[in-house]
């Protein structure tokens, strides 16, 4: 029902004071999510947001705004096709005055505009920069003038990289010094195995690592020891992923995700792996009783691997593990129905009261790295 003139001229009144209040309560614009829908903010009214959130922190999110064309999976589908790709430069180009501000940005480049209005922002001055999630596809020059306007930012401690030109030239295109302060760093697109040894000598402060690799390429230097990680998950292809793990040593590693796919077209069968190429416990773990949660997963790894690995006093001081093999191998596995994990192609053992314990109090730690337990 529509109110009368009185009542509406009291409603106009009090709507301008909260406007008053609103307006002077920078906290209530400090978070800043922009994405594909209807309701997606043009460039001024993004600026007018981020204007108002002075003096306050905040967390900037352009992530659905520079995937148009669905160029990456992992973005939404997008709801407003009519947005140009100028919405993301102009709303990028308001940010240098507020990035020493921002503790969160994330952000999906694909065209030379935004790019070139993302390496103008002073990455210098944003002193409280904590995490920023970002996907660049622009091709390998403009990727790398993106990176090196990183060379500065020694602030970042949580850095998610979804898409990168060129990966074989991601440490020479982004400083030394970032990668050293990072505590967590995920990598969800293939990258070869000089990069992710460069990765691992290199992010010495990381708790937390997810990476996918593609490991051709064997490495036989020295051993290298990352001290502080606590959580690590390797999605990798190629036929020296296993040599390579005997290489890393992780002495505070409490979960361990290791997912391998050895192409048929790498070994026509099973019995033709080399013996230094089986299932067997990586120096990765270090042979300390830290580690609480081992999931690993090769659809190449016979049964007899399998209980070989199982029958490891290291292994058995695990209190969840679980071995995914070849789903051909499964009959097999009933020959140690306890060592069955139910609904799975899975062997292995889960203590429950670990397992839950575990999940409660170290749900980011989990949620890092992907693992659900």
């Amino acid at each position: 029902r529509t109110p009368s003139y009185s009542y509406r001229i009291l409603l106009s009144s009090v709507c301008r004071r909260w406007r008053v209040i609103i307006l002077n309560m920078p906290g209530l614009w400090a978070n800043i999510i922009t994405d594909l829908t209807e309701d997606y903010p043009p460039a001024p009214l993004f600026h007018l947001i981020i204007e108002r959130s002075a003096p306050a922190l905040v967390h900037i999110d352009l992530w659905g705004a520079g995937d148009l064309h669905h160029s990456y999976p992992y973005v939404n589908p997008q709801t407003n096709p009519g947005i140009s790709y100028a919405t993301l430069a102009d709303s990028l180009s308001s940010i240098p005055p507020h990035i020493h501000r921002c503790r969160l940005f994330k952000v999906f480049i694909t065209d030379q505009d935004s790019a070139q209005a993302f390496v103008r922002i002073p990455f210098s001055s944003a002193g409280q920069l904590e995490e920023m999630e970002l996907a660049t596809q622009c091709g390998q020059d403009i990727d790398n003038e993106i990176f090196s306007s990183f060379r500065d930012l020694t602030t970042l401690h949580r850095f998610r990289l979804l898409g990168f030109g060129d990966g074989w030239t991601i440490h020479s295109a982004m400083a030394s010094p970032l990668w050293s302060h990072l505590s967590h760093l995920d990598l969800s697109y293939l990258i070869p195995t000089e990069e992710v040894i460069w990765l691992l000598q290199t992010c010495t402060s990381a708790v937390t690592m997810r990476l996918r690799a593609r490991m051709q390429a064997s490495y036989g230097g020295p051993v290298i020891c990352i001290p502080n990680l606590r959580a690590l998950s390797l999605s990798a292809c190629g036929r020296n992923i296993l040599r390579s793990l005997r290489k890393i040593e992780a002495p505070k590693l409490e979960v361990f995700h290791l997912e391998t796919r050895r192409e048929a077209s790498i070994y026509e069968t099973p019995s033709e792996i080399p013996s230094d190429d089986q299932f067997v416990w990586p120096s990765v773990l270090n042979k300390t009783l830290s580690l609480r949660l081992l999931l690993l997963n090769d659809p190449s790894s016979p049964y007899s691997d399998a209980i070989k690995l199982l029958s490891h006093d290291y292994v058995k001081a695990v209190p969840v593990v679980k071995l995914g093999i070849r789903p051909a191998e499964m009959l097999r596995a009933k020959e140690n129905p306890h060592l069955l994990l139910a609904e799975s192609n899975e062997v292995g053992w889960i203590d429950t009261s670990v397992a839950m314990l575990y999940r409660k109090e170290h749900m980011s730690l989990l949620s890092d790295i992907g693992v659900h337990v």
